[in-house]
């Protein structure tokens, strides 16, 4: 028991060059040889036969890939959509633009910005912010953002303002116009397909209603004469 609770105590990060932003691995992770003895244990212990030895192995081995796959879940955080990523760049950028005119460097203003304005643009962006916190060279970070699908926009400008040494503020201001821009059309666009995909099931559920309350009437009246007769 003593041993337990030594091995599941909270540690102390170790200091160095990882500083806050390297991931710590969690208690799960850290107790995955307990685990994994436990479960094996266990089946040796609950079975019979020439076979619960290696089954226990087996079982063993299996807790610890499980273990191992949680862990690189955790690690890798919460999926982002890249939806939710594109509807939020534009005022991430715009935040961006605003530090930069107050006198930021891109290095400091992008995870400034991340941290007023937390969201999918911000967990996406994480890896470059942690990176940029860790002294990584700017360009080269720029250049993989202008790789990613959701961030190339912003990678692809702040990469042509470090190369060139044009007005990063201005280029950055401009992203923010046209991705709100774009961003307002596509809005327009899915509510035009709304009111397109919604006229289908309304016309199918009034149709029978107007079937019923203006033909059938009218069809009765002039076949009853004829009928009656």
């Amino acid at each position: 028991m003593a041993a337990c609770l030594l091995w599941f105590r909270p540690r102390q990060p170790l200091a160095g060059p990882t500083g806050p932003s390297a991931p710590t691995a969690g208690w799960l992770h850290r107790g995955r040889f307990v685990w994994a003895s436990l479960a094996a244990g266990g089946w040796v212990v609950l079975t019979e036969g020439a076979w619960r030895w290696l089954g226990g192995l087996a079982i063993g081995l299996g807790m610890l890939a499980l273990i191992a796959r949680v862990e690189r879940a955790r690690q890798a955080g919460p999926a982002v959509s890249p939806a939710a990523v594109r509807a939020q760049l534009p005022e991430l950028a715009l935040l961006i633009a605003t530090a930069l005119r107050a006198g930021a460097a891109p290095s400091h203003a992008l995870p400034a910005a991340c941290a007023a304005l937390p969201g999918a643009a911000a967990l996406a962006l994480e890896p470059t912010v942690r990176q940029l916190r860790l002294g990584a060279d700017p360009g080269e970070q720029w250049a993989l953002l202008a790789e990613q699908e959701t961030l190339a926009p912003l990678g692809r400008a702040l990469l042509r303002a470090h190369r060139h040494g044009a007005s990063v503020s201005e280029a950055i201001a401009r992203l923010a116009e046209e991705l709100a821009e774009a961003e307002l059309s596509l809005a327009e666009e899915r509510a035009r397909a709304v009111g397109v995909r919604a006229a289908l099931p309304l016309g199918l559920c009034l149709l029978p209603a107007f079937v019923l309350l203006a033909v059938v009437p009218v069809a009765a009246g002039l076949l009853a004469p004829i009928l009656g007769g």
